[in-house]
């Protein structure tokens, strides 16, 4: 009985997330629409959705026990993450605008005409 219960659930999980992206994937229709949501987020919803998506449930579960073993050192090393994220905010978020490049690694490469 619980088995039919997961996959039930499982099942509904998977039309939600099909409806989901034929419902946005409308929205869509090139790859600056894709990397800029078309320019409409704000500066800050931008930085926060970047911030956000370097964390996951392995931030807040793996690295937890990680630290809790291992010592300090890993904090360390997310405090230094954060700290650049802060820096480049700072330092380079004015600077891509300026260029109106899609992605970090787009500034270099020549890609944006292609997009």
């Amino acid at each position: 009985m619980q088995n039919r219960i997961d996959l039930f659930i499982i099942g509904i999980y998977f039309v939600v997330l099909i409806l989901v992206g034929v419902v946005f994937g409308r929205l869509v229709k090139t790859g600056k629409d894709y990397f800029r949501a078309g320019r409409s987020g704000s500066w800050w919803m931008v930085g926060a959705s970047m911030f956000m998506s370097g964390i996951s449930a392995y931030t807040f579960v793996g690295i937890a026990a990680a630290i809790y073993t291992a010592g300090w050192s890993l904090l360390v090393i997310y405090m230094a993450n954060t700290t650049g994220y802060i820096l480049s905010a700072l330092f380079f978020a004015a600077w891509y605008r300026q260029l109106r490049v899609i992605t970090f690694a787009d500034e270099g490469t020549g890609v944006r005409s292609a997009l």
